[in-house]
Formats: structure tokens, sequence, C-alpha cells
């Protein structure tokens, strides 16, 4: 049985998919309750749409929020701009516009490397 519901919907021609996910705890990041496998389909949405009890402060917000960006799902925030170009020899340079926590020069060729990219800049 699902601990999610599911429902599919059309509008306008197009098939728009609704999902109700029980609430995130706080620590659902670090697999506290269900946390991983809530996260895991809310990564699955286009949109996310939070609902919030109007009795409970606005805590519970920044406790999801918190918990969804702590698993790679950014909110109100446009993707990341990363660009390469290809080249024929030199390796592989990386220049860092802002000072990144997570993407390192090894981080890069490893995914680079996944695609057989193994020169660029």
């Amino acid at each position: 049985k699902q601990w999610y519901q599911r429902r599919v919907r059309g509008y306008k021609g197009a098939k728009i998919q609704l999902l109700d996910l029980p609430g995130i705890i706080e620590g659902a990041k670090d697999g506290k309750g269900r946390g991983r496998q809530v996260i895991a389909v809310a990564r699955t949405c286009k949109l996310i749409f939070i609902v919030l009890d109007v009795l409970k402060p606005l805590g519970d917000k920044a406790i999801i929020e918190k918990e969804l960006e702590g698993f790679g799902i950014r909110l109100n925030k446009s993707p990341p701009n990363i660009t390469f170009r290809k080249k024929e020899k030199g390796g592989i340079n990386l220049t860092q516009v802002v000072p990144q926590s997570e993407l390192d020069l090894d981080s890069v060729k490893q995914i680079l490397g996944e695609y057989r990219i193994s020169n660029a800049d």
C-alpha cells in the first residue's frame, strides 16, 4: 500500500500528477521517520506546493524548506548556471565565479569522466 496519495488530472490536454505527501518532520533529510522516502518522491515534482496549518507558527515552513534543501531540492531558486566547453587537449580546468561548498575539481572530473570528456574548460 502506498503511504502517499497520487492523483492524475487533466488540464487543457496536459496530464498533471498531484501528490499528497505526509508531513515532513525535522530530521527527515537524515532519515528520521519516512523522511528519505517522502523527499525522494518530492524530488520527482516540478512544482512543490506547501500547505501549512494556519494555527501553527511559520517555523514549520522553515523546517520543511530546510529539510528539502538538505536533500538537494532548491526551492524558489533557479537552476545553477554551469557550462563547459570541450577542447582538444589540456585536461579539465575549473573556473568558479562564486565559492563552491560542494563542487570541487575532483567532482567535476568524475562527472565529466562519466560522459568520456577528459579535456574541457
